[in-house]
């Protein structure tokens, strides 16, 4: 057997983090819903995001500009309210990255003494629907990122809510994954359009093999240990037969494997790259809940291509006194609504279940503050598009009236077919969009 054939054949065995959810079955609407959260570090402002009107015929400022190609399918949502962030332990009326980014997906206020001790938040929303849902796709959810320079504090636990929004429970965040080539051969890897079927059974028998030797020794090493290591090895037994579960699952997934990504690509290509793959991995049904942060808060990334030299980090406080900042920052903003668009066009293009694939997808645009300067989180601006498989009626701005941003987060779990009375501290009710 040659190394190829291997590397294939292991790739999904070796990805263990990935399988976070057992298979199941949960009541589910009858077509697929899929849901994607796009974070965008350093806040939007306001000011400079927020139509002067409401309803249809609102006039969308500058950074709004790209959405005008696909404006019947996307909301504005202005006026909301991150109000877990607000009752949060700190003094004053100012915010900071860590507490807005925290409580962004999870409507969790950070404790007192959270840059010290263990850490303590709460299960974000898309890992609330996991494990409502029970997915049956391959995997049940993916954490995704871009890997740059941020700033970090070297202080406890800061860097870790800094660049986390997924939480599997108050303790473990889910790191965002950034080796996009990674990402293709460990779910492509196995997939190849030109493979005979006794190619493909030979990949499944050592995928089994693999399994059945870890098993096996599992089992001699089990009577050498005493009662608390052998509930820990049983744990990880039963990983073990979850895993055997998500591989046959991959082997009846049955989708063109698409083109492998590029290396060495730029952050504006490498950003293009990893949506397309978003887009590959809901068409093909690996997986129906994603989060993707674009950057991690306090992110240092300068935007060359749209002639901003300044980091993104320090324009988010030099606007306030400059112009010329302010200016740069709104470019930077506005690069990221359009790749949020561009994003969601390519779903729009995508025939699948008999429509489109936006039809059956909620895409949430989002950022952790309102006024970047004095870390302000409130009033929040979101975009949210497609769901209309849901009866989400699109092309509006929508003031909220200070609405619980948690409200908005019911309105996800609701859209993929979950119970949200169980989630958010904050939440009023559930964020109505038809």
């Amino acid at each position: 057997m040659n190394r190829r054939l291997f590397l294939r054949s292991a790739a999904s065995t070796l990805w263990l983090p990935m399988l976070r959810s057992a298979p199941g079955m949960a009541a589910a609407p009858t077509a697929p819903r899929r849901t994607v959260w796009f974070f965008v570090p350093n806040g939007f402002l306001t000011e400079d995001m927020k139509p002067s009107s409401t309803g249809s015929d609102y006039v969308a400022p500058p950074v709004l500009a790209g959405t005008a190609s696909l404006r019947n399918r996307i909301t504005v949502l202005s006026e909301i309210d991150n109000v877990s962030d607000r009752e949060a332990s700190y003094s004053g009326a100012y915010s900071t990255h860590e507490s807005c980014v925290a409580t962004l997906l999870t409507d969790k206020k950070l404790p007192a003494n959270y840059y010290i001790g263990s850490l303590d938040l709460g299960v974000s929303v898309d890992q609330y629907a996991v494990q409502q849902l029970r997915p049956t796709t391959p995997y049940g959810s993916l954490q995704l990122g871009m890997n740059e320079q941020f700033i970090t504090s070297g202080s406890g636990n800061l860097d870790t809510y800094y660049d986390h929004i997924s939480w599997a429970n108050a303790t473990t965040p889910l790191a965002p994954l950034a080796d996009l080539q990674g990402l293709f051969e460990r779910m492509f890897g196995g997939a190849d359009a030109g493979a005979t079927q006794e190619e493909i059974a030979r990949r499944l028998a050592l995928r089994k093999s693999v399994l059945d030797g870890v098993n096996d020794r599992a089992k001699a090493l089990s009577s050498r240990l005493d009662a608390e290591d052998r509930g820990k090895l049983d744990q990880y037994q039963t990983a073990v037969r979850e895993l055997e579960v998500r591989l046959q699952t991959l082997s009846e997934v049955s989708c063109e494997p698409p083109d492998a990504p590029q290396a060495n690509l730029d952050y504006p290509e490498r950003l293009d790259a990893m949506f397309d793959f978003v887009k590959v991995v809901l068409a093909c049904d690996y997986s129906r809940i994603v989060t993707f942060m674009g950057g991690t808060t306090t992110s240092l990334l300068t935007f060359p291509s749209i002639g901003v030299t300044t980091d993104h980090h320090t324009l988010s406080h030099d606007w306030a006194g400059s112009q010329s900042a302010r200016n740069d920052l709104l470019l930077v903003q506005k690069f990221y609504v359009d790749k949020w668009v561009r994003f969601c066009q390519s779903l729009a293009d995508t025939s699948v279940d008999g429509g489109d694939l936006l039809s059956s997808t909620m895409v949430s645009l989002v950022s952790e503050f309102a006024e970047s300067n004095n870390h302000l989180a409130n009033p929040m601006m979101m975009l949210t598009a497609g769901g209309e498989d849901a009866g989400f009626r699109h092309g509006r701005h929508l003031d909220t009236n200070r609405t619980p941003h948690a409200n908005y987060l019911r309105a996800t779990l609701e859209f993929m077919g979950a119970d949200s009375s169980g989630f958010g501290q904050t939440a009023t009710g559930v964020f109505d969009l038809t």
